[in-house]
């Protein structure tokens, strides 16, 4: 079996958007070895079982920019038949490859900007491949992280890793008391991007759960049927626990950054009047039977 190794420094949402294509590579015969962010070895894990490579955000990967190659980076390299590698300029990377019998080096840039193409679909084509579905995170993960309190119908995450994508608060906090005002139970996930809305969620009285690390937030996430949320990684994380619900997209193109996974509705907010985004929202979480069936991951 062929053995190729994985360098991508991506964020939550990149390393979702290639999940599919890095699927097809091994569904091909492909060994994956991954080296990602140390925050997401966890997840990358989940999502393809097996060794992995020293993490890329770690002291030992940024020997690859040096002169003298760190011995632990030197010995993951060793015998691989592939690099990929999302690192920019790369001709000393090719150089410490080559020099440990390594050849085939392929460099790539982290999908940026609104072209027309989808990310996954752009990852894809960058690695030779047709996407595969969306891999599937195995249950015990999620069983290790602690399990929430009880289950919500609804998951509202109102945050996003750049300010210029978040639908404003008060859109939300809106939704949340229209969907208790019809009977529906929800929680709030804030992370650390999102602690200037911490004191006015506190306010409003909706229950939140913050300081969660990735794997808590992923069980959160899956123990409530529907999923409400901006453009970033947590929405993507939401597809691949293929939740339903809606995205919320202004600045960017739903075409290009949507998630994939699950069934979540993109809905654009830039434009249009707070009101009707609720509204649009809420017309994607009323099936007739939402409050009476609780479905966690399925």
């Amino acid at each position: 079996m062929t053995r190729a190794l994985v360098v991508f420094p991506g964020a939550l949402g990149d390393l979702i958007l290639l999940a599919p294509a890095l699927a097809a590579l091994r569904t091909a015969g492909v060994r994956l070895e991954l080296s990602v962010r140390r925050a997401l070895a966890d997840l990358a894990r989940a999502m393809f079982p097996g060794p992995h490579g020293p993490a890329v955000d770690g002291a030992a990967m940024t020997s690859l920019f040096t002169a003298e190659l760190d011995p632990a980076v030197a010995a993951w390299l060793r015998g691989a038949a592939r690099v990929d590698a999302w690192l920019g300029a790369d001709d000393v990377v090719r150089r410490h490859a080559r020099a440990l019998g390594v050849d085939d080096v392929r460099s790539h840039h982290v999908e940026s900007g609104d072209a027309d193409l989808h990310a996954t679909s752009a990852y894809a084509r960058a690695l030779g491949v047709e996407p595969a579905p969306m891999p599937r995170i195995a249950d015990d993960w999620l069983a290790g992280a602690a399990a929430p309190a009880r289950p919500r119908t609804l998951l509202i995450h109102p945050g996003a890793g750049s300010a210029a994508k978040r639908w404003k608060a008060e859109g939300f906090r809106r939704l949340a008391d229209t969907w208790q005002r019809r009977g529906g139970d929800a929680v709030v996930l804030l992370g650390p991007a999102e602690e200037d809305q911490l004191a006015s969620w506190r306010a409003s009285g909706h229950e939140i759960a913050t300081g969660l690390d990735l794997r808590a937030a992923a069980a959160l996430i899956a123990s409530a049927p529907w999923y409400v949320g901006n453009d970033s990684g947590m929405s993507h994380l939401a597809g691949l626990l293929e939740r339903r619900g809606a995205v919320l997209f202004g600045p960017t193109r739903a075409a290009r950054w949507r998630p994939l996974g699950g069934r979540l509705e993109p809905i654009r907010w830039s434009g249009v009047a707070e009101k009707d985004v609720v509204l649009r929202i809420d017309a994607t979480l009323t099936p007739a039977d939402l409050l009476d069936t609780l479905t966690p991951r399925t």
